[in-house]
């Protein structure tokens, strides 16, 4: 019988997250019951989202995981059957109920890690958000704003923004080597440093001069002064702009919650759309999830879709790993392979 690790919250989040509030506890290995199955976890998402739960001493971390089947007794499922779904971060699970677990195949043999990343949530994200399903959908001809653009939803948005006729697509991110990054690599026309431009004034003047004519699209993974830049200036955001609000890592650690209210002014006299965006959407339409595998892998095999990984080793590592999404420790999509 092999170990059993599970990440368990230890205390309660409460302003920046800390790798003290997590614990990395022995648990018992499962026991197979009727219709079941035993995963073995291969690789686990941590993402900023789950700053936003509210957890309590002693409750399971769970996340986005793809782990393969050690012991079944269900007729639908067989040993060495590869799972993705939300389940507890430890390297056993028992599952008794499969709503919202899905079978991966993976014939294009790609690392598994990609399935919580640019093919899991973050990639089904940005496709979602900038396509016709539900979001926001990027126009052929927009200039568009993606904050949080070397991460794994940003650099989805992107490219993907590209792929959809997008005339400028404008990256924000932080720091020299992760704005070399969103170019070169991920193929935006031009990256804006937060980390040097900290204020309103410094963002509207870079944004400007990159666009003189406006912004058709901002994608806010981050919230901040780049969504309060736009949000507020007389001009940035063209009329009729839109604006997908998919994250506020930014301020996810706060004790007090932002204002909003000075921004509507704007949004209502400049007919902006606003829409948040939310992952599970469009994740329960078949004809989603079929488009989502028929184009993105293909894509990504084209070399028309690339994507960065931060990966760290071991289950005792993923408390490091979600701290470090808020310290700027990943570039593109942070994973934690068991």
């Amino acid at each position: 019988m092999s170990a059993n690790k599970a990440i368990k919250i230890k205390t309660p989040f409460q302003g920046m997250v800390t790798e003290s509030n997590f614990d990395v506890a022995e648990v018992a290995y499962p026991t197979l019951v009727d219709n079941s199955v035993i995963v073995k976890v291969h690789t686990a998402s941590v993402d900023p989202y789950l700053r936003g739960r509210e957890f309590a001493a002693g409750d399971a971390f769970a996340n986005f995981v793809v782990g393969s089947v050690v012991e079944t007794s269900s007729a639908d499922y067989a040993v060495g059957d590869l799972l993705w779904g939300v389940m507890p971060i430890q390297s056993y699970n028992l599952l008794t109920s499969f709503e919202g677990i899905t079978k991966i195949k993976n014939e294009a043999g790609l690392p598994l890690s990609t399935y919580v990343g640019v093919l899991g949530m973050p990639g089904m994200t940005a496709y979602g958000a900038t396509t016709q399903f539900g979001g926001v959908p990027i126009r052929s001809g927009d200039v568009v704003v993606v904050s949080g653009a070397a991460g794994s939803v940003g650099s989805a948005v992107g490219q993907i923004a590209r792929l959809l006729g997008a005339k400028k697509v404008i990256g924000v991110a932080g720091g020299p080597a992760k704005c070399k990054l969103v170019v070169d690599k991920f193929g935006f026309d031009a990256c804006i440093d937060y980390k040097t431009h900290t204020t309103s004034e410094a963002v509207s003047k870079a944004l400007l001069e990159l666009s003189p004519e406006g912004v058709d699209y901002y994608y806010d993974n981050t919230g901040g002064v780049v969504t309060q830049t736009l949000l507020n200036h007389p001009t940035l955001l063209k009329y009729g702009a839109r604006v997908a609000i998919c994250g506020s890592i930014s301020n996810y650690n706060d004790t007090e919650p932002e204002m909003v209210e000075n921004h509507l002014l704007k949004i209502i006299y400049r007919s902006i759309t606003v829409k948040g965006i939310i992952f599970f959407d469009w994740t329960a339409k078949p004809e989603f999830l079929a488009d989502f595998f028929k184009t993105v892998p293909q894509a990504i095999k084209d070399g028309k879709l690339v994507f960065e990984e931060t990966v760290l080793q071991g289950i005792d590592k993923v408390p490091a790993a979600f701290v470090g999404l808020f310290t700027g420790a990943n570039v593109g999509k942070m994973v934690v392979n068991f």
